[in-house]
C-alpha cells in the first residue's frame, strides 16, 4: 500500500506545490508588516506537526545542504523560525507529553516510553482548546503514542489505528501518508458549508514517525538515498507533508490557521558512540527544528533566543487568544519575539532516564543556559556550545565556577520534581514497543550512589552490543527464527554482554527470549 500511495506524492507536490508556492509568497508579503500582539490569531485553527526523530541539522532552514525538506523550509521562509530549539528528553512519549502539557518530565510525570501514562488530570493543549470551543483531532504514526498512554486527553478524535494484523512492524507504525490522509479528511470534513455563522475552529495534531529507526523509506526514496536511508525517510516525510499542506491550502483550510512544525528529538547517528537516541542527551538528539507559520498573523523572520518544547503550548494559546492553564514550566515566546519583553535566557532542563530505569545505569540529567551545557553524571560534563557545538571538549574540570552556576540551576529545577512512578506495562504493549526497538522497564531503580562504572559513557559499548544483537535477531527471524547463523550470533553477543555486566537485566531478558524462540527451553529457564 505504501508503494502505491507514494507514487502520487511527487505529482501532487509538483502540481499543487506550484500553486501553493505562489499563494504562500503572497501571504509573506501580507504578513511582513503585521505586529505580533497577544491573540493575533484569536479563534484561529491550530495545526501541530511533530516529525519523530528529526535532527535540526538535517533541515534546510537549519543549514542542511542536502535538500531534504523543501516543505518545512518553505514554512520557515514564510513564517517564524526558532534558531535554537531544545527537546527535554530524547524519547517519543515523554517528549510529546512536554509539548502537550508545557511541563517538564519531572512535572508531568512521564519519564520514559511504555511504563508511564499521562495523568488525566493534567491540563493539556487539547483540553484548553476544547474548552474554548475547538474541535480537536489527533493522528499518530506509532504505537508508542497509543491512547492507553494518556495523550488522548482532550481530543474528540484520537486516531492511533495501526495497520496489519500480525506481530510485525505494520501493527505498531504507519507511514506519513497513512497518517496525513485521515487527518486531511477530518480537517476538511469539519469545514461547514457557507453560512452566516462563524466556522468552528479546530486543533489537529499529526505525528509522523518515518525518520525513526528502522529506516525504510519507500521508493523512489529508498533508491535515491540508498547510502543514507535516514535522509530518505526525512525526504519522504517532508514530501508527504508538502502534499498535505497543499491540499489544505487549495481548500482554504490554512487561511486562518497557525501551523507549528517541530520534532520530539533528534538522532545520534553514531556520534559519541550512540547509534540512535535515548541513552545520551547531546545536541544531536536535543536540538530540534521549531517553525511557526500563519497567513497574515506572523512576521517572517528568525527568533534568535533559545526556545524550548515546553514553550509551544503557552505560545500557541497566547496567539489564538486562549488563557494558558496553570501551572506550566514553559512560557509564551510571543512577547519576546515582538520585543515587548527583553529576552532572559531561561534554563532548559533535560533528562534521559531509560538506561537507569531499564538497566540500572546512572540517571542522566542536565541543563542548558545561554549556550553553556551541563550534563550531570558520575563523570560530569560541561560544554561551551558557542565554541564547541559538537561537544568535543569537556571543560567541567577546567571551569568549575561556570559549572557550579549550572549545577545550582539544575538543583533548583530538579527539586520541584515528583517521584518517579511508572504505571507498569502489559505484555501486549511490551511486545509492540520491543518491535519498535524500545527497551522498557517496570519499576524505578532504588536510590543509590552511582560511580564512574555506572556512567553511560563507560557503558555505551554495551548499549551498542544490545543493538547489534537485536539487528542480528531481526535478520534471523523476519517472521520466526530464520537464519541459524544470525540467531546464534545474536545469542552469543548477549552471552558476552551478561558476562561483562551481570546486573544488566535487559540482556538476560532478551537472551532468554531468543533461547526460548529457538527451542532451547532448558537454557532459557536457566537464564
Amino acid at each position: 500500500m505504501r508503494t502505491r500511495l507514494i507514487a502520487l506524492v511527487a505529482l501532487v507536490a509538483l502540481v499543487a506545490g506550484l500553486a501553493g508556492a505562489v499563494l504562500w509568497r503572497s501571504r509573506r508579503q501580507q504578513s511582513a508588516a503585521q505586529p505580533l500582539a497577544a491573540g493575533a490569531l484569536r479563534g484561529g485553527n491550530v495545526l501541530l506537526v511533530t516529525i519523530d526523530t528529526l535532527r535540526a541539522d538535517r533541515v534546510g532552514a537549519y543549514g542542511s545542504p542536502l535538500g531534504l525538506t523543501p516543505a518545512i523550509d518553505r514554512l520557515a521562509r514564510e513564517g517564524l523560525r526558532a534558531a535554537a530549539a531544545y527537546s527535554h528528553v530524547p524519547l517519543t512519549l515523554p517528549s510529546h507529553a512536554t509539548i502537550m502539557t508545557g511541563l517538564y518530565p519531572f512535572s508531568n510525570g512521564v519519564r520514559d516510553n511504555g511504563t508511564f501514562r499521562l495523568d488525566n488530570t493534567r491540563s493539556t493543549l487539547a483540553k484548553a482548546l476544547k474548552a474554548a470551543g475547538y474541535r480537536t483531532g489527533a493522528f499518530v504514526g506509532a504505537f508508542v503514542l497509543d491512547a492507553r498512554f494518556g495523550l488522548n486527553a482532550g481530543f474528540d478524535v484520537y486516531d492511533d489505528r495501526m495497520l496489519g494484523n500480525g506481530a510485525d512492524l505494520e501493527v505498531v507504525q504507519r507511514t506519513a501518508e497513512q497518517v496525513l490522509a485521515p487527518a486531511a479528511d477530518w480537517i476538511l470534513g469539519a469545514q461547514p458549508p457557507p453560512n452566516p455563522q462563524p466556522p468552528v475552529p479546530w486543533l489537529a495534531w499529526v505525528h509522523l514517525y518515518d525518520p525513526h529507526e528502522p529506516y525504510a523509506p519507500p521508493e523512489p526514496y529508498r533508491s535515491r538515498y540508498a547510502a543514507d536511508l535516514y535522509a530518505g525517510e526525512i525526504a519522504y516525510a517532508d514530501a508527504a507533508l508538502g502534499a498535505f499542506l497543499d491540499r489544505l491550502s487549495a481548500a482554504g483550510a490554512l487561511d486562518r490557521t497557525l501551523v507549528v512544525v517541530t520534532s520530539d528529538h533528534g538522532e545520534s547517528l553514531g556520534e559519541h558512540g550512540e547509534r540512535t537516541h535515548g541513552l545520551f542527551a547531546y545536541e544531536s538528539t536535543l536540538r530540534v527544528p521549531l517553525v511557526f507559520w500563519s497567513a497574515g498573523a506572523l512576521r517572517p523572520g528568525t527568533f534568535e533566543g533559545p526556545a524550548r518544547l515546553v514553550d509551544i503550548m503557552p505560545t500557541v494559546l497566547d496567539l489564538v487568544g486562549v488563557q494558558t492553564p496553570a501551572p506550566t514550566d514553559g512560557r509564551s515566546l510571543r512577547p519576546f519575539i515582538s520585543g515587548e519583553r527583553t529576552f532572559d535566557r531561561a534554563p532548559s532542563y533535560f533528562e534521559a532516564l531509560n538506561a537507569n530505569l531499564t538497566r540500572g545505569w546512572a540517571p542522566l540529567k542536565g541543563v542548558v543556559v545561554d549556550r553553556l551545557k551541563l550534563i550531570d553524571l558520575p563523570i560530569p560534563e560541561l560544554y561551551d556550545l558557542s565554541v564547541d557545538p559538537t561537544e568535543a571538549k569537556n571543560i567541567y574540570a577546567a571551569q568549575p565556577d561556570r559549572a557550579r552556576v549550572l549545577e545550582s540551576a539544575l538543583d533548583r529545577l530538579a527539586s520541584a520534581g515528583t517521584p518517579i512512578a511508572p504505571t507498569g506495562v502489559d505484555a501486549d504493549a511490551e511486545a509492540r514497543l520491543r518491535s519498535l526497538g524500545y527497551v522498557v522497564g517496570s519499576s524505578p531503580r532504588p536510590a543509590r550512589a552511582y560511580t564512574a562504572a555506572d556512567d553511560p559513557k563507560r557503558l555505551v559499548h554495551l548499549n551498542a552490543a544490545l543493538d547489534d544483537a537485536m539487528a542480528a535477531w531481526s535478520r534471523a527471524s523476519p517472521g520466526g527464527p530464520g537464519d541459524p547463523g544470525s540467531s546464534a550470533e545474536a545469542i552469543n553477543i548477549l552471552r558476552r554482554v551478561v558476562q561483562e555486566r551481570p546486573d544488566l537485566t535487559v540482556a538476560y531478558d532478551r537472551l532468554a527470549f531468543m533461547l526460548r524462540a529457538t527451542g532451547r527451553m532448558p537454557e532459557a529457564v536457566a537464564v
